[in-house]
């Protein structure tokens, strides 16, 4: 952090700090736990501190120290390290040792800034040993292996500098590997881009054929509102005829209520005939009761008149016997 705040300014460096160690994060991953997620930072860490620290507390973690800790890599971060400024690991190195054994530059500052950088290699550049390099992090290693001008007095380079060297050896292998991964990911969005350009152009085919269709869509839909209008008139004048129709039938429900009243009066009188058929009946009946009995009479006295007729009749004719054999008798004597 000390190294590259030469170089960069504050507020670019601040987003690229590991929540651990509170320096640049190597390989920079990305804590997404389900504990924080509402969170209002995003919490970056150094892979190798995230290692360290879930080995020394049982996998906890570093943010609220609860269990299950989620993380993933964090490309852009990496990305933005890879793009950093600095200037020569060992040159900072050198500096800052002259700076301890008593050798100050920038006034009474407390950090080191580009002007105690600039006085630094001036100072070197006297003694031939500086190193004016400055370029970006992925750019580092390559520099370090065959342009650093101190490579022919790297056996001075004090042990705790070896092993920042190391370090940062390794970020820079890290960040060859992003850039080869990103450089994979560019060919597969191109390979993908190639694809999804045979898809729009198929695509574009099946829009054309929509809008033909949409045309004939359209003209059918003019036909059928053609129908729509002739049939709104058809309903128009069937409806007309549905009003006249139903006045008629209002006009018959009210004949109908009269001609219903005019029943039930009819039917009132017809009860009233009916009882009186009923009341004549009964009477024809007595009236039949009746000549049954006249008549039984009349052949009763039929058969008495014929009993007397024939009894007159036998005396009629014993009387005539009677005298026919007197005067029979008589003409005898």
């Amino acid at each position: 952090k000390e190294w590259l705040s030469l170089t960069n300014k504050p507020q670019k460096l601040n987003t690229l700090i590991c929540c651990i160690c509170n320096q640049i994060a190597n390989n920079a991953m990305e804590l997404h736990c389900d504990e924080h997620e509402n969170a209002d930072q995003v919490y970056v860490v150094g892979e190798q501190c995230l290692q360290n620290y879930l080995k020394q507390n049982n996998g906890k973690c570093p943010i609220q120290q609860h269990q299950h800790c989620e993380f993933s890599q964090n490309k852009i971060v990496k990305k933005s390290v890879s793009k950093l400024l600095a200037i020569c690991p060992r040159q900072f190195s050198l500096n800052k040792k002259q700076s301890n054994e008593g050798t100050k530059f920038g006034g009474d500052e407390e950090y080191w800034n580009e002007s105690n950088l600039n006085l630094n290699l001036n100072s070197n550049s006297k003694k031939n040993c500086n190193c004016n390099y400055k370029g970006k992090m992925k750019d580092l290693k390559d520099h370090l292996d065959k342009s650093c001008n101190f490579i022919s007095i790297k056996q001075n380079i004090s042990y705790e500098t070896v092993n920042e060297l190391n370090v940062m050896s390794g970020q820079i292998k890290e960040l060859q590997n992003a850039v080869k991964s990103q450089t994979e990911q560019v060919e597969n969005l191109k390979t993908e881009s190639l694809k999804k350009d045979e898809q729009i152009f198929g695509l574009t085919k099946d829009i054309q054929q929509f809008k033909i269709e949409i045309v004939n869509l359209k003209k059918q839909q003019n036909e059928q509102n053609k129908q729509i209008d002739n049939l709104k008139y058809e309903l128009q004048e069937k409806g007309q005829i549905i009003t006249a129709l139903t006045n008629s039938i209002q006009q018959l429900k009210t004949d109908n209520t009269e001609f219903k009243k005019q029943l039930k009066q009819y039917q009132i009188k017809f009860d009233q005939y009916k009882q009186n058929i009923t009341k004549v009946e009964n009477q024809n009946t007595n009236i039949q009761q009746l000549q049954l009995q006249i008549k039984t009479q009349s052949k009763e006295e039929q058969k008495n008149e014929q009993r007397t007729t024939r009894t007159r009749t036998r005396k009629t004719t014993t009387t005539t016997i009677v005298r026919i054999c007197c005067h029979s008798f008589k003409v005898r004597i």
